[in-house]
């Protein structure tokens, strides 16, 4: 088992299947059994927490109910009244006075009898049970029949597959704060292959949506995630499983973190069976290791990334919440001189950004001194000078002067499984350092876009060459679609002059790059972001 952070995960029983070598792991997750490295026995994973669950509709049946009552309340107490013999209760739900209430009532109510029809209809799909069947041929996905759900089976045939990225999806982690697991596991196919279960998520993806080597576009990514603790676990014993029968197919590059990578020997003897030579999946693996063929004039002076935000936005947002939370209370108080029911249904409708604007205002007020506080980035000739804020304090600072011999390597990321839009993904630049163990938070305070945390093992093939571990890892985000924006400046022949010290920080890379070439990987795609305005 191989880990980017040195946790482990423990697995369950899997289902049976007839005929099929079942992988079996204790309840308390020692291996019983462990997933055959015989590549001509199959192997079946069963999935849990995975693809659709009752639970889902929960919380669209609360919101609804909720809203019902917010309406069936207040009309019961004010019809009750006028209730009398002869006086039917829909004819006094009817009146021109309760009407709209009445009409509000049984729209949200209709709502809540639909989800509940909904999620009985698909129940025999969530509660069926789920499997991946592993063997030399493909990959076999498969819901079992569950009361009127007849299941579903689809299968992926090895030769349509071009990469497998165990990619994490998670945030980094450190000794003292382990990481919650969260696991993806993404088949890039060649083709789309109908009737896979919905477990399995099957989309088209281009270049933008891509953000390793090695796949050939159009695509299509076939994605099972484990994002709780038992899907996880279920996800990682899949991978291990996929692993022991073709290893070559894993992604062997640097762009995106890997919780899951072969182990070295089983790799080198699938590409030698394959004839690979030294592409792995699609990738240069003698490339990794050698530093980014681009280089950049070496400024005259230390650039210096400015990473406040501006103080406009700050106080636009806490005056526009401010004007929200006035304009709420005013309107709520009936200024026009409505009847019970219309004002009644205007403060239900305000009453929520009104109590959304009275909760986030404070901590607005709280966050602006740390939003506009002296942060950034300073890069130069001697190393990098991180200046973050102090927690607790109003705007004092803490620098930290970080020498060029303590950095092991600088490599350039993807997005890292983010949900934003495909030109906007935050991307991110690892630095690591050697590992420095009397410094256990060795960049304090908060800002700058910088997580820090201590790498026991690997986090994916390509940096085990370049990064002695464990090691302090500095993940520094930025936006790569802005990039070309600086593009005239740093090619210029004069280059950034002292007038261009500070700059955005988008200029993360040119500034690394500039300063100590050598020591950057991954960045051949430097200006290939697509400018934003």
């Amino acid at each position: 088992m191989n880990l980017s952070d040195g946790d482990g995960l423990s697995c369950r029983a899997s289902v049976c299947v007839p005929g099929v070598r079942t992988v079996r792991v204790t309840e308390e997750g020692e291996n019983s059994v462990r997933p055959s490295s015989s590549p001509g026995r199959a192997q079946t994973v069963r999935l849990r927490d995975a693809g659709p669950n009752p639970w889902h509709y929960l919380p669209g049946l609360m919101a609804s109910g909720f809203v019902c009552l917010l309406f069936v309340m207040p009309l019961s107490i004010m019809a009750a009244d006028e209730i009398e013999p002869g006086n039917g209760v829909w004819t006094v739900l009817w009146q021109s006075e309760f009407r709209a209430l009445t009409i509000s009532a049984l729209v949200t109510g209709a709502v809540v009898a639909a989800l509940l029809v909904v999620a009985l209809v698909r129940l025999p799909r969530a509660l069926a049970a789920r499997a991946v069947v592993v063997d030399v041929a493909g990959f076999e996905a498969v819901e079992r029949p569950r009361w009127w759900f007849r299941g579903r089976q689809a299968r992926i045939a090895w030769e349509d597959v071009q990469v497998i990225s165990a990619e994490d999806a998670g945030h980094g982690s450190s000794d003292q704060s382990p990481r919650t697991a969260q696991r993806l596991l993404d088949l890039y196919l060649t083709r789309d292959v109908p009737g896979v279960p919905p477990f399995v998520a099957v989309t088209r993806v281009d270049e933008p949506d891509v953000d390793i080597e090695g796949v050939r576009v159009p695509s299509y990514r076939a994605r099972i995630q484990g994002l709780m603790p038992r899907s996880a676990m279920d996800v990682q014993e899949l991978a291990e499983a996929v692993g022991s029968v073709r290893p070559d197919l894993f992604y062997a590059g640097i762009r995106v973190d890997q919780w899951y990578m072969p182990p070295p020997d089983a790799r080198a003897g699938a590409t030698g069976r394959s004839g690979a030579g030294r592409a792995v999946a699609g990738v240069d693996t003698d490339a990794i290791s050698r530093p980014s063929p681009q280089t950049l004039r070496r400024p005259g002076a230390p650039v210096r990334l400015d990473y406040r935000h501006p103080s406009w936005q700050i106080v636009g947002t806490i005056f526009g919440q401010i004007a929200a939370i006035a304009g709420c209370w005013y309107l709520m108080n009936n200024p026009f001189g409505w009847s019970t029911v219309p004002a009644g249904l205007l403060a239900l409708l305000l009453v929520t950004p009104f109590l959304f604007c009275c909760g986030t205002l404070p901590a607005a007020l709280w966050i602006m001194p740390r939003y506009t506080a002296r942060v950034g980035i300073e890069v130069g000739p001697l190393g990098l000078t991180v200046t973050r804020k102090r927690p607790w304090r109003l705007r004092a600072t803490v620098s930290t002067d970080i020498a060029w011999d303590r950095v092991q390597a600088v490599v350039a990321r993807g997005s890292s499984g983010t949900a934003a839009p495909s030109g906007k993904r935050r991307r991110s630049v690892d630095i690591y350092l050697h590992d420095g163990r009397d410094e256990p938070y060795p960049v304090p305070g908060v800002g700058t876009d910088m997580s820090v945390s201590r790498r026991l093992l690997p986090d994916s093939s390509g940096t085990d060459p370049l990064v002695a571990f464990p090691a302090t890892r500095l993940r520094l985000t930025y936006r790569h679609d802005l990039e070309p924006r600086g593009r005239q400046r740093w090619e210029s022949p004069d280059g950034p002059g002292p007038d261009t010290l500070a700059l955005p920080p988008y200029h993360l890379r040119p500034a690394l790059l500039a300063f100590r070439p050598e020591r950057c990987h991954g960045f051949d795609d430097l200006w290939s972001g697509i400018d934003g305005h």
